[in-house]
């Protein structure tokens, strides 16, 4: 599976690097952050990508912030484009989601993939005092 990755300055290019150490080929990442250089050229770059990757493919964008300039950007291009059946946009991307990416056939088209997908992404965020807390507690 294709996977792009869009984000602030810093974020997606240090997520790949990430996943490049773990798991060494990750040919199917690209990652488009937003500089200094601003918006227009953000987008510029995002839709001329969108255009020839979804051309020949399917795949994932994955955003770092819900609402943010990044994800705006990928959802408008993608419904502009009329490309929102080749390419679903995740908000929220981490390390651990974008493991379990690498290794998964995801259905982009099926709605239940995406959600279960969605979801066991979500238990992947946790604090081990919480859960220790809770451990105590079921103890007593």
């Amino acid at each position: 599976m294709n996977i792009l990755i869009v984000s602030h300055q810093g974020v997606a290019s240090g997520i790949a690097s990430a996943a490049q150490m773990i798991v060494g080929d990750i040919s199917q990442i690209h990652t488009i952050e937003l500089t200094e250089a601003g918006v227009d050229v953000f987008a510029d770059e995002l839709e001329n990508y969108l255009k020839e990757w979804l051309s020949k493919d399917t795949g994932i964008v994955l955003a770092d912030l819900k609402g943010g300039t990044p994800f705006n950007q990928a959802e408008l291009i993608l419904s502009r484009l009329g490309l929102k059946d080749h390419a679903k946009v995740i908000v929220g991307v981490n390390l651990p989601l974008v493991l379990e990416l690498l290794f998964k056939k995801l259905d982009i088209n099926n709605q239940n993939e995406l959600k279960d997908f969605v979801e066991s992404s979500r238990l992947n965020i946790d604090c081990m005092d919480l859960y220790n807390q809770n451990n105590e507690n079921e103890d007593e």
